[in-house]
């Protein structure tokens, strides 16, 4: 399977490889969530394979069983080993770690004495701690190594003060959250600050950020649930959220908090055994839970693109933890133009906000004046509210495309004359999608044997570099400001709907007609 790398993927890729030609073999990858952490080493191993023998370590099964779906699609040829609790395949030319595992005696001798080439460790903001650090040193990659080492995080900094430049002697490539917010690859955080009457100094701190049994005191109380459910309610009903909190008890609180209000949610917390965990992150993947509450669980391995908000109901100081939680969200998905933030703190204490991903400290005042500037503004007040909330949910503050969703599941995105793009699941396969583009002159298969995401990601990009072509779904065309035509008002009118309709735009009315929801309505 081949996977066309973005150009900043390519530039990392390139800058590895330059500084590895310079001696320079402790290097340090520093990308946003969602930027394809995973796609980048898979291709260096990949670039690398020359009978080299490569080690890849994180601390959690989601990301190494994301590393080894993902290099087995992208080099089937190579063998793959796993190493952790259950699987002890030391032998494989590319041997797939956790670290505990590898902390262990037993295990870490027969690692070494694999002798590994290269060691890409995933999430390395956790590489200082004792045992990665243990095993780093053991496995020949500590400094003055001539063996390369390759440190992938997306957040190149630690609240404890232990240093990744203990570990890492240069930082090969660097990107911003913003910058791929700004090439369309990433959704724009929305952020609300929700202001209470907490006054945080009376709640203690370890390791420069709040104690999280002290910090529950006044978090999870009967008000403040309240208050968070309400706030869901008034700034991001209908939208799929991650809700983070304090501890285990205050997610489970909350949970039942959101169900009493009449909203579907469910827990997941690091109790659960696997299998009931995967089954709650199952029922949420598949649209039938709204809100999908934690503790933590959430913040990292874990791919959730439809997520269109996340509520951080676990006040912070720690940039590293906020910029985990909200990149949750970030993820592009059909139809989804942003990310909602539900941001609780008090009046007078500087948390961590969205300001911290766009890399503006103004940002947080513009958010609210951002939102009002899309679709949603000066909606007619006799609008019926169905299509208020399509509207709503389709603010357009990112680059993107509107999506069709057939009954086979394949989605369309339609372009002049009878170009379209299509992403169709592969028959005989759960989770394999391909990729078909067809024009007035033939079709051409643009990916083949790729996951939802990495399918649509695709197929956005496709888009973007033809976007005259696909003006018809581009959410960011001219024509979408235009008064709304009068064959869409015929439309409207054979499906019994008048009220208000005179006062939308084009695009409003596009977004209405193409949601569905008035077939909806007139069942």
């Amino acid at each position: 399977m081949t996977i066309t790398l973005r150009p900043y993927q390519q530039e990392c890729l390139e800058a590895i490889k330059k500084l590895r030609g310079q001696g320079k073999n402790r290097q340090l990858i520093s990308l946003p969530t969602a930027a394809g952490k995973t796609v980048i080493f898979s291709q260096l191993i990949k670039d690398v394979d020359s009978g080299l023998r490569i080690i890849i370590m994180a601390h959690t099964r989601e990301l190494l069983e994301q590393a080894e779906d993902t290099l087995r699609a992208m080099a089937p040829h190579i063998k793959t080993g796993f190493v952790d609790g259950d699987r002890k395949e030391f032998d494989a030319q590319v041997v797939i770690a956790s670290t505990q595992s590898a902390c262990v005696d037993k295990n870490l001798k027969q690692l070494k004495a694999q002798d590994f080439d290269v060691l890409i460790f995933d999430e390395s903001q956790h590489a200082p701690a004792d045992g990665a650090r243990k095993v780093i040193n053991e496995l020949g990659f500590g400094k003055g190594t001539k063996k390369l080492l390759c440190g992938f995080t997306a957040t190149a900094f630690r609240q404890d003060g232990k240093g990744l430049g203990e570990i890492f002697e240069v930082v090969a490539y660097e990107c911003s959250t913003k910058k791929l917010i700004d090439e369309g690859y990433l959704c724009p955080p929305v952020g609300y600050k929700i202001a209470t009457d907490i006054d945080f100094s009376h709640v203690q701190s370890v390791d420069d950020d709040f104690q999280p049994t002290s910090l529950a005191v006044f978090m999870d109380t009967p008000e403040m649930n309240k208050l968070v459910v309400k706030s869901y309610i008034d700034k991001a009903f209908g939208l799929q959220a991650l809700c983070f909190g304090v501890n285990v008890q205050h997610a489970k609180n909350l949970t039942s908090c959101f169900v009493a209000h009449g909203i579907t949610a469910r827990l997941v917390d690091g109790s659960m055994q696997k299998k009931q965990r995967d089954r709650e992150i199952a029922e949420y993947k598949a649209g039938n839970t709204m809100v999908l509450c934690n503790c933590q669980i959430l913040t990292e391995g874990v791919n959730l693109p439809m997520t269109q908000a996340v509520i951080i109901a676990r006040p912070t100081k720690s940039k590293g933890l906020y910029i985990q939680m909200v990149g949750r969200g970030l993820r592009k998905w059909p139809n989804k133009k942003s990310c909602v933030v539900l941001d609780f703190g008090d009046k007078n204490h500087s948390l961590m906000s969205t300001s911290v991903l766009l890399d503006d400290d103004t940002v947080a005042a513009k958010e609210s004046k951002q939102k009002k500037k899309g679709m949603s503004h000066k909606l007619p007040d006799d609008l019926n509210p169905k299509f208020k909330a399509v509207l709503l949910n389709h603010d357009p503050l990112g680059r993107s495309f509107t999506w069709t969703r057939n009954k086979d599941n394949s989605y369309v995105m339609r372009g002049a004359g009878e170009a379209r793009i299509e992403i169709q699941r592969i028959y005989g396969e759960d989770d394999l999608y391909c990729v078909m583009f067809y024009g007035g002159d033939g079709y051409k298969k643009l990916a083949q044997d790729l996951n939802f995401e990495w399918s649509f990601s695709t197929a956005e990009d496709y888009a973007v570099k033809n976007r005259k072509l696909f003006a018809v779904s581009d959410l960011d065309a001219p024509w979408r400001d235009e008064p709304i035509s009068e064959n869409q008002k015929s439309f409207f009118k054979r499906k019994r709907f008048t009220a208000g309709i005179d006062h939308l735009t084009r695009g409003q009315a596009d977004l209405i007609i193409k949601s569905g929801v008035l077939r909806k309505e007139q069942r």
